[in-house]
Order: structure tokens, then C-alpha cells, then sequence
């Protein structure tokens, strides 16, 4: 099916067709298992390379709303029960930052107290993968460690919650003002806070590995108001 808009703008870039893809899956208009069109169709349908729309395709994979089939295409495979409530779908992002610091650095500290070899494995991996010239990448990455970080506490209760807040990421506001707020510079200190808190973990530090969850929140949180002032600006 088309999803054309007759007022396009000259130039798209991937995060808003990802944007606009996303809106008509989450809506149903591309139902579940749905084909997309092909990404040479896609890529004329909104006048951009098909690098681009590959891009985009990527993004809503990570998202877990499409599975890409090489060699067959890209399907729909968002379902209602895959997503967080609608108290979470509808909240503002700062407003889920807020309830992150009051979780995710206990979490954090129970992951450090808990260091299950294999979690921390994992989390050393991620973070010696990190590349700080992709965006899109880097904030693929965020969301995989603060997963892995959740699951490494033992705890499912709070593993549960700590995904619920992330699914959050689908929502069209905070993929937005995350694109805004997310910097070469900011990349380059995230990734180093995430460094030191999987070290604090690997050294069962589980203070240091509390503090360094909320100051890493803190930091997020601070550059995503200010994104959103940006985008207001703008």
C-alpha cells in the first residue's frame, strides 16, 4: 500500500521516513505480516536514495515493528501486546526519565551485586563495538545496554519494568528529539559512561555502579530537554 503525502518536502532524511513508517504501522494501516513495498519503490515514493530508506528499514527493525527477509523483504511484525500501555506510549519522554532514575541505578547496582559472567561478557562486547561516526547506531546501542543491564540483575519484576520504560522508544516524540539531542560529542561521552559503569559492574562495585546509572540519566535527561527545546526553536 502507498503512504504518499502530497505536501512532501524536497528533502527526507531516514528518521523522519522511519517516523512515518512507524505511524502507519503502530496505526494498522501496514497490518501485521504486511509486505512493504520494495525499497526501490520506497525510495521513489519519497524521493530519497535507497540508502536512506534502507536506513530507515533498519531502524524500525531494531524496534522490533519490521523484520527485514533478505532476499524476500521487509515485513510487518508489530503486535499491540509487544508495545508498552498506553500510559507509557502517551508519556513525555522526560517524564519517563524521571521514573528511569528512580529504577534503572538499583537495577544497575543489582546487575553489579548479581555479575553473572555471561551478562557481563555481553555487556563488554557491546561496548567494545560501539563506533562513534553512526548515530543511529549509537542509539541502537543505548537501548541494547540498558536491556542487557536489566536482565543482568536477576530480577525479572524489575527487568520487566526497566523494558516497559524502553519500549517507550517507539513512540514518534522520543525518537525525535533523540535524533535532535544526539551529537558526535554526546556519542563520544556516552559511550565512556557506559564503559565505566560495565567496569563498576565487572568489579561488583555496586555504589559506584548506582551512581554512575544516575549520572548517566541525569546527563540523557538534561540533553534531551534540550533537544526539545531545539526542535521547538527550530
Amino acid at each position: 500500500m502507498g503512504i504518499m503525502n502530497d505536501e512532501r518536502p524536497k528533502r527526507r532524511g531516514a528518521a523522519e521516513i522511519a517516523s512515518m513508517l512507524r505511524r502507519s504501522i503502530m496505526s494498522g494501516d501496514l497490518a501485521l505480516r504486511e509486505r512493504l513495498a520494495p525499497e526501490r519503490a520506497l525510495a521513489a515514493e519519497f524521493s530519497v536514495a535507497r540508502g536512506t530508506v534502507r536506513e530507515a528499514l533498519n531502524q524500525l527493525a531494531t524496534e522490533e515493528l519490521v523484520e527485514i527477509k533478505p532476499g524476500s523483504g521487509t515485513y510487518v511484525i508489530y503486535e499491540a501486546s509487544n508495545l508498552p500501555n498506553p500510559v507509557m506510549l502517551s508519556a513525555r519522554p522526560e517524564t519517563l526519565f524521571d521514573a528511569r532514575k528512580v529504577i534503572e541505578p538499583d537495577v544497575c547496582a543489582m546487575a553489579a551485586s548479581n555479575r553473572r559472567q555471561q551478562d557481563v561478557d555481553q555487556l563488554l562486547a557491546l561496548v567494545s563495538s560501539y563506533s562513534t561516526n553512526d548515530v543511529a547506531e549509537q542509539a541502537d546501542a543505548d537501548a541494547e545496554f540498558h536491556e542487557l543491564i536489566a536482565k543482568a540483575s536477576g530480577n525479572e519484576a524489575m527487568a520487566w519494568f526497566v523494558n516497559q520504560l524502553h519500549g517507550a522508544r517507539h513512540q514518534e516524540p522520543w525518537a525525535r528529539l533523540r535524533q535532535v539531542a544526539m551529537s558526535s560529542e554526546f556519542a563520544i561521552q556516552h559511550m565512556q559512561q557506559h564503559r565505566q559503569i560495565v567496569d563498576a559492574i565487572h568489579r561488583r562495585d555496586t555504589a559506584q555502579a548506582r551512581q554512575l546509572m544516575l549520572d548517566h540519566l541525569e546527563l540523557e535527561r538534561s540533553l534531551l530537554v534540550a533537544g526539545s527545546n531545539m526542535a521547538a526553536t527550530a
